[in-house]
């Protein structure tokens, strides 16, 4: 009795006992379906060549099987693998079948969406093409840009020849410029998104540089007086007072004065006895004269009363 436990009959009976109930258990299981999306991964692409259509990143695929075995599959990472090795160019069409994705025993595959889609490959050429900035927005009152530097002002695109040629300029990401009143730079990447197929050779950003200056205004005062640099009571100016126009900055010209400005008649001048003599401008920091009037003014001694 002794040597029948001992021996290896007893050890296989037992084994297919618990094998018989395993697969009872998973047989009896209850059953049930999912749908998952897979990733599409393609690899092996061939040197020189590139994928130059839309093809589907995820395909769902609706799984039938033990409850259990099912809830184990949707936490895994799920993927149908495109191998392209020794593919030339040209357009190959993939058709997915259930037994061309791993699944687990007694798991079936009922569905697949799409089961089946084109791949076009192409010869990767090169291509210089300019560089757009996209400058967003407005300087603030009384400011104007003066100028946009780019650097670099061309890059190179890689793509099919037929997506290349429909590639004009390419554009930067948005440089904002709103409300500024000194030179805004930015280091900025490329609006490749809506470019199919298409990718830059571009190793750093582009250097954006967008020159703010003021805008200039120009503006004509009035009855502005004239004086002597040095005060002279024997000294009789005329006319006493002057127009005169200026420019500069519109924030500047649009709240001068005439107490801003002073019209001077230097004292050199006078002593040197000239009757007409052409007036000195004081004007505050980057307002410059453009013209007065009269130009010149007459010096004359009173007379002794």
């Amino acid at each position: 009795m002794r040597s029948f436990f001992s021996s290896g009959i007893v050890i296989k009976i037992i084994s297919l006992l618990f094998a018989t109930l395993l697969w009872f258990f998973v047989v009896a299981e209850e059953k049930s379906e999912l749908t998952l999306p897979i990733l599409v991964e393609l690899v092996n692409v061939p040197k020189g060549l590139m994928v130059l259509n839309e093809i589907p990143t995820t395909i769902n695929v609706r799984f039938y099987g033990a409850r259990s075995q099912i809830r184990e599959l949707s936490v895994q990472r799920l993927s149908y693998v495109v191998d392209l090795k020794n593919v030339n160019s040209g357009t190959i069409t993939i058709n997915i079948t259930p037994d061309a994705i791993a699944t687990p025993a007694n798991v079936k595959i009922i569905r697949i969406q799409p089961n089946q889609f084109d791949i076009e490959l192409g010869q990767i050429e090169k291509r210089m093409v300019p560089v757009s900035p996209n400058i967003v927005g407005s300087p603030a009152k009384d400011y104007e840009i003066d100028g946009i530097d780019i650097d670099p002002p061309r890059v190179e695109i890689i793509g099919s020849r037929e997506h290349l040629e429909r590639v004009k300029t390419i554009r930067t990401q948005p440089v904002v410029v709103e409300g500024a009143t000194k030179d805004v730079m930015e280091k900025v990447g490329l609006e490749l998104n809506s470019l199919k197929r298409v990718n830059a050779n571009l190793s750093e950003g582009i250097t954006v540089k967008v020159r703010i200056k003021p805008v200039i205004g120009r503006r004509k005062l009035q009855n502005i007086p004239v004086s002597l640099d040095a005060p002279n009571e024997k000294i009789k100016l005329w006319p006493s007072e002057v127009t005169v126009t200026v420019e500069g900055p519109a924030y500047k010209i649009r709240e001068l004065s005439p107490d801003d400005i002073r019209v001077l008649i230097p004292q050199h001048a006078v002593e040197s006895r000239q009757k007409a003599i052409a007036p000195q401008i004081i004007l505050p920091d980057d307002v410059h004269l453009i013209e007065i009037r009269p130009m010149e003014i007459n010096t004359v001694l009173k007379r002794k009363s």
